[in-house]
């Protein structure tokens, strides 16, 4: 069976090549076979992840992508590069994500995410999350936790409950260029104004 060239690359870890120029010369050939792209494996994270009782997060997927929330600023582009992949965690708990770009990342962590079971579990999913990850880190702790709910009820100066009114929640998250809110979500109030937001991850949300 003929394979590609690229197949030993596409089996390792994620790699990137370093920015390379290359310049065409008109000749009286206009091809050019003899060019050489060097891959390297990137950068890389390194944690632990683990649900509540201690126990190792064993066959779950941890993964990686830019965090948006540091999109400003000089460099962002060149850093967005590399942005995202991903590593199963091993027996002991331990993960290593490779092929990543200068960052910084936001790390993820579910019970959605890998376990063949967990498509057929109905119990709330466990989840994880850990913003502004820099590369190189070799001990980062990620603690599986039931998803966060924000209830509540909308009054008016009297007390009297508000019907109907469309809310907005927001997580708040400081950015290099200040704060940034993200994972922006909306919610009715019912009857009696009262309101829910699901789903939630840990961290700091602003309502209006």
């Amino acid at each position: 069976m003929q394979t590609s060239p690229f197949t030993r690359a596409a089996a390792e870890p994620s790699q990137t090549s370093a920015p390379t120029r290359i310049s065409v010369v008109p000749s009286s050939s206009a091809d050019s076979d003899d060019q050489l792209l060097i891959l390297e494996t990137g950068k890389s994270i390194e944690g632990v992840a683990k649900f509540p009782s201690g126990a190792p997060a064993k066959g779950l997927i941890v993964r990686a992508s830019f965090d948006i929330s540091h999109i400003g600023g000089p460099g962002a582009m060149a850093a967005s590069r590399g942005a995202c992949n991903e590593a199963e965690v091993q027996a002991d708990g331990s993960f290593k994500i490779q092929g990543l770009g200068s960052g910084p990342f936001t790390l993820r962590v579910s019970t959605d995410f890998g376990l063949e079971q967990s498509s057929s579990n109905s119990e709330p999913a466990l989840v994880a999350r850990l913003d502004g990850v820099r590369t190189g880190q070799t001990s980062v702790e990620l603690v599986l936790h039931p998803s966060a709910a924000l209830r509540g009820i909308c009054l008016d100066d009297l007390g009297n409950p508000i019907q109907g009114e469309t809310l907005h929640c927001a997580r708040i998250v400081p950015g290099s260029l200040g704060n940034v809110r993200l994972d922006q979500k909306r919610a009715t109030t019912g009857p009696d104004g009262s309101f829910s937001f699901d789903q939630l991850t840990a961290g700091t949300w602003g309502i209006s």
